[in-house]
């Protein structure tokens, strides 16, 4: 019986020390799994933060090119505008020429009406002057012919 119980904690050993071997091997995959996770973990880490950085970048490039648009936008308003506001400056311009012109030329004839009449008003005068110097005339030859008529009748 003792043989027996020999042979059973040989076997118990030869276990115990399968197990330990089987135990060693496990804890040594699990200390190699466990640094391949942390290098994995810190490889994701660096990725996280390489992905969030690019995230940003393309934040920040995607509000820049949506400040560009609507500065591009509203520049190309302002042109619109600027170049309405130049048509009808132009146009007002051009308006304000022709008035100009006509004016002038109105101005021109009434200039000319002015003078037509200032010349007509001294040949008015001047006819007038004649006539007055004609009728005083007259009116002295009436009294000489009145003072000659009352010598004859006396």
């Amino acid at each position: 019986e003792v043989d027996k119980w020999k042979e059973e904690v040989k076997q118990m050993e030869s276990k115990l020390t399968a197990a330990t071997g089987k135990l060693k091997v496990e804890a040594e995959a699990h200390r190699e799994t466990k640094e391949s996770l942390d290098k994995t973990l810190s490889q994701l880490a660096e990725v996280q933060g390489s992905i969030d950085k690019v995230k940003q970048e393309s934040q920040e490039v995607i509000h820049k090119y949506k400040q560009d648009e609507m500065k591009s936008r509203r520049l190309e308003k302002e042109a619109e505008v600027k170049l309405m506001i130049d048509s009808a400056t132009a146009q007002e311009l051009e308006n304000l020429r022709r008035k100009h012109k006509t004016l002038l030329e109105e101005n021109n004839d009434l200039s000319i009406k002015v003078q037509t009449g200032e010349k007509e008003r001294l040949s008015y005068e001047s006819n007038l002057s004649e006539l007055k110097e004609t009728v005083n005339k007259q009116k002295t030859e009436i009294v000489d012919l009145y003072a000659k008529c009352a010598e004859l009748e006396s």
